[in-house]
């Protein structure tokens, strides 16, 4: 709808085509998350959509076990890297979901999943499965084409 010079409104007729090339859609989509507060794919599309990162060497094996329950894009940063280090690398990746994992949390059960968005949420691991699963329900599903250990992966230092 518009309204006209006479201050009718009118219905109005939008031509237009298919963008054409998978370069153009990525600039859109990327033109739509630098809207928000904080940038972020849509979750089914997001290149890591978990990130696990454990407190010490001790819980890369329950990380692994984690992952494991996971049906999408999951990854474990077992870098030397400090906590802090590794949240904030994982904020820069967009990251959908960041899951620090330590003794709390392997006595508790329950996991701390801080979201994209800010928010922090407490989950069992049967909800964080069930969350990630909603959120990519219908879209296509794609393996993680990296190792899943991020200190497996090249790195590009200039």
């Amino acid at each position: 709808m518009y309204v006209d010079e006479d201050g009718n409104k009118k219905g109005c007729v939008i031509c237009h085509s298919s963008i054409g090339s998978i370069e153009r859609w990525m600039y859109a989509l990327l033109e739509e998350a630098l809207k928000k507060d904080k940038p972020s794919f849509p979750f089914w599309l997001s290149p890591t959509q978990v990130r696990l990162i454990p407190v010490g060497e001790e819980f890369l094996k329950d990380c692994r076990s984690i992952a494991d329950a996971l049906a999408v894009r999951v990854d474990i940063d077992d870098t030397d890297d400090s906590v802090g280090k590794k949240i904030r690398n994982a904020e820069r990746e967009w990251v959908n979901m960041i899951v620090v994992f330590g003794d709390k949390e392997r006595t508790s059960g329950k996991l701390p999943v801080r979201l994209r968005s800010g928010e922090m949420k407490i989950m069992t691991l049967e909800q964080l499965v069930e969350e990630t699963d909603r959120l990519s329900s219908g879209y296509p599903r794609a393996s993680l084409p990296l190792p899943m250990l991020l200190s497996k992966r090249p790195v590009f230092r200039g």
